[in-house]
């Protein structure tokens, strides 16, 4: 019989103990700061009503943390019941508890004494550790907890407790701007703090800072996601492009650095070199050059007289020189002391670039290119004048010209070569090239004086810049270049080079902002009225805006104030400037 109430009081104290291992631990707050503090435990413990003892310790990842208090929550002991009976709270474990005591890193809540007074088999307490400030990443806790019953300790398992640290919102320094020449390097970099450790992506702006847009690594782009940004061979399209970069961390807010400038520089180089010349003496002779570089380079002027090999530098002259720190170079009135080579150095802070020499000579005839100044978009002619002792009967040569720039269209007799027989060699177009072949009947030659022998017709494109020069030249393919008398004698001739200068705006835009409005047509109107002086170059071209359909006649009358007008109140759409430059 005792036998089997021993067996009975042990099956008893099985399911007891299997029914009572259950724990639940609650961190306040669920993350730390990295700033230091402390958090409190909630801890839950069940247990069975006969338990005498229950303990409970948790050990933090680092000893750098300490127990600040324990103290228990429910049940409240009766008030008639003494402090030390029927049960004690202690910051110390229950004798035999799994945690050894010598654990500094363990910091045990409590043990009790004749919990089985209470009958309650269950508990709640509170348990508090504070941690320094300098803590990062994920901090691990190991609990545990055990109870007594009749003299045997039963542990409960409690799953490891893990902290993440309280987020920061992300910082980020500011890059600086960079400069370097085209070709090479530049690298921007940040520094990001935060937590958890922000995410990085860089961003570009074209529009100084209006518009931003991510970057990709490519070719040219590399550690668009790190702190350092760097770009491969700069070019000179990117100078004063703007890099920012931006950091996030699921913190709010995320955080943008400023945006640093990228300065390419680049050493001078021409885009148009200047163009030979051949002149009637005392008239006048014009060398134009174009070139890149960063900064914006300034330009000298240099002449060689023929014969010397000592270059001289120029300085304007009334009457005589004029542009000689510009890119366009005007010889007045040239005679013999003013033959020779005519070069160009254009100057900035990264090199100095020399151009080629152009050679000014004087000619008894010369066949020479008319200059001319068109809108983009615009089609346009170009008068070919042979400048004639009337002994010539026949001619041939070939214009040159940038086909990024120029389209050529067709070509005409001129105004004095009404009997005269032109053809025409356009198989070269794309590549710059047509050729021309004009003759007059056999025993006719032109008269003395300057003829219009030709009218060549180009597309200006629509894409070209404002301000920019194109060169018109003479060439010797596919057709040479030659000038015959009746007799079929070869002439000696000189052939002067001219220009396309690039000048954007609309018809009757005399403000120059782009549209036709109300000022724009009554400033028409005062021009017309002779109130206002009659303008001159491309303001000529915008006023004398009738007919429409020619964008003027060379003069000014109402009928351009009626235009204007139109144009103004929107009846016609504004049309791309166009037309003479002159009356």
């Amino acid at each position: 019989m005792k036998k089997c109430l021993l067996l009975i009081v042990a099956s008893l104290l099985l399911v007891a103990r299997a029914l009572a291992q259950t724990a639940t631990v609650t961190p306040s707050p669920a993350t730390y700061s990295a700033t230091g503090g402390q958090i409190t435990f909630t801890v839950a413990l069940t247990f069975p009503t006969a338990a005498s003892a229950a303990s409970f310790s948790i050990k933090p990842a680092t000893n750098t943390w300490s127990h600040v208090s324990t103290a228990h929550i429910s049940p409240v002991p009766p008030v008639t019941t003494p402090p030390t009976t029927p049960y004690s709270l202690a910051v110390q474990p229950e004798v035999g508890a799994t945690t050894a005591t010598g654990d500094v890193q363990s910091v045990f809540g409590w043990a009790y004494a004749d919990l089985a007074v209470l009958g309650s088999g269950s508990a709640s307490f509170t348990f508090t550790l504070s941690y320094p400030a300098g803590l990062t990443g994920p901090q691990t806790f190991t609990p545990a907890a055990d109870y007594r019953v009749g003299g045997v300790l039963t542990s409960v398992t409690i799953p490891a407790l893990v902290i993440q640290p309280t987020p920061v919102p992300p910082t980020i320094t500011n890059p600086s701007s960079v400069t370097v020449v085209a070709g090479a390097n530049a690298s921007f970099s940040v520094t990001a703090t935060g937590l958890p450790t922000p995410s990085l992506k860089w961003q570009r702006s074209t529009d100084n800072g209006l518009n931003w847009s991510d970057l990709a690594n490519d070719s040219t782009h590399g550690g668009v996601l790190t702190a350092n940004l760097t770009i491969t061979a700069a070019t000179v399209g990117m100078n004063g492009y703007r890099f920012r970069a931006l950091a996030t961390n699921g913190a709010i807010p995320d955080a943008t650095s400023s945006g640093a400038t990228l300065t390419v520089t680049q050493a001078p180089i021409f885009v148009n070199q200047p163009l030979g010349q051949s002149v009637i003496a005392g008239d006048s002779a014009t060398f134009v050059v174009s070139a890149t570089g960063l900064p914006v380079p300034t330009y000298r002027w240099y002449f060689t007289p023929t014969g010397s090999s000592t270059p001289q530098a120029l300085s304007d002259a009334v009457g005589k020189l004029a542009g000689t720190a510009t890119p366009t170079l005007v010889v007045s009135n040239v005679q013999t002391s003013d033959v020779g080579d005519y070069v160009c150095i254009a100057t900035n802070s990264v090199g100095t670039t020399t151009s080629v020499a152009a050679q000014l000579t004087i000619a008894a005839r010369v066949i020479r290119i008319v200059s001319q100044t068109v809108a983009p978009g615009a089609t346009f002619s170009v008068p070919i004048q042979l400048v004639a002792t009337g002994t010539e009967n026949a001619l041939g040569f070939s214009l040159t010209f940038d086909p990024a720039f120029l389209t050529f269209q067709s070509a005409a007799v001129g105004a004095n070569a009404a009997d005269a027989t032109l053809n025409t060699n356009s198989s070269q177009s794309a590549s710059g090239r047509v050729g021309f072949a004009m003759a007059k009947p056999a025993g006719v030659s032109w008269s003395a004086g300057t003829q219009e022998v030709i009218k060549v017709t180009f597309l200006l494109n629509a894409a070209s810049a404002n301000g920019a020069i194109t060169p018109l030249g003479f060439g010797n393919t596919p057709i040479a270049q030659e000038v015959a008398s009746v007799t079929a004698t070869t002439l000696p001739a000189g052939f002067q080079a001219g220009n396309v200068s690039v000048l954007a705006g609309y018809e009757a835009d005399m403000n120059g902002n782009g549209s036709v409005t109300i000022t724009d047509w009554v400033k028409v109107g005062r021009i017309v009225a002779g109130l206002d002086p009659a303008p001159t170059g491309v303001d000529f071209m915008k006023a004398d805006c009738a007919p429409r359909s020619t964008l003027g006649n060379g003069s000014l009358s109402v009928t351009d104030w009626v235009q204007a007008g139109r144009y103004a109140a929107g009846l016609d759409p504004i049309t791309p400037v166009g037309g003479p430059t002159s009356p």
